[in-house]
């Protein structure tokens, strides 16, 4: 029998009241629906994944809150992003799409 790897990819979210996660969570269940796998990881669980090194697709799910904020489960990570001096083509290899959401319909 032969073992079969499934196409992967990396989602990850930043939610103040949960809207955010429950989107990345149903993509997460639909991908395992497809046939696909589907990491979905909070974006504070920063020792979790490693953007620098991931070869995989990248959704990032990401509500605000305030006058734009970042969901406190995101501000590490984006402070850490704010930061940080990059090239500009530090990030050229992730392959990624990202929803934003803010915290009113």
């Amino acid at each position: 029998m032969r073992n079969i790897m499934q196409p992967r990819f990396l989602v990850l979210y930043g939610s103040q009241k949960g809207q955010a996660q429950s989107i990345a969570e149903g993509i997460a269940e639909d991908a395992q629906d497809n046939g696909l796998v589907a990491e979905l990881k909070c974006l504070n669980q920063t020792d979790e994944f490693n953007l620098e090194k991931e070869n995989a697709p990248v959704v990032f799910i990401v509500s605000t809150t305030g006058d734009g904020e970042p969901p406190d489960n995101a501000l590490k990570f984006v402070k850490d992003i704010k930061t940080k001096t990059f090239s500009t083509d530090h990030y050229k290899h992730l392959c990624y799409r990202h929803r934003s959401r803010g915290d009113t319909e």
